[in-house]
């Protein structure tokens, strides 16, 4: 019997990053990914995004570092999130974002899980994937 690989990620994008995400990464990578705003009110809360994605075991992607690194560090447990760098344009955000789940994807491939993951795309398309730990 084989082992058991992990399931595709879904993805919760981030009302700061363009609206044509979600059917860009439908269509050219097959992932499930939808805007926070199709669930949650506009100016929703980012704990309240945080709390949707846990729910719906769905990784955030956004370009709210700073917040989002800290709600991540908080909640060790969270699917995982994948931060772009800010200020790229339209069209530089869906390639930053494909660049993230591409890595993910061929992360799972080796059976590194992305849950728990930071996965920060710099400008140029550099990658890292960290952990944070547990405030105290």
């Amino acid at each position: 019997m084989g082992e058991k690989k992990e399931k595709e990620p879904r993805l919760l994008i981030d009302v700061c990053l363009t609206a044509a995400l979600p059917e860009y990464l439908l269509h050219r990578l097959g992932i499930d990914a939808i805007r926070v705003d199709k669930l949650l009110p506009m100016n929703a809360a980012d704990k309240d995004i945080v709390a949707l994605a846990r729910e719906q075991e769905r990784v955030v992607v956004t370009e709210n570092a700073e917040d989002f690194r800290d709600l991540a560090e908080n909640n060790p447990d969270h699917p995982g999130l994948i931060i772009i760098a800010g200020g790229v344009g339209k069209a530089n955000q869906l390639e930053l974002v494909r660049i993230a789940v591409e890595k993910i994807l061929a992360d799972a491939e080796k059976r590194r899980s992305y849950k728990g993951h930071v996965y920060e795309v710099a400008a140029d398309g550099s990658i890292k994937r960290y952990k944070l730990p547990k405030k105290r």
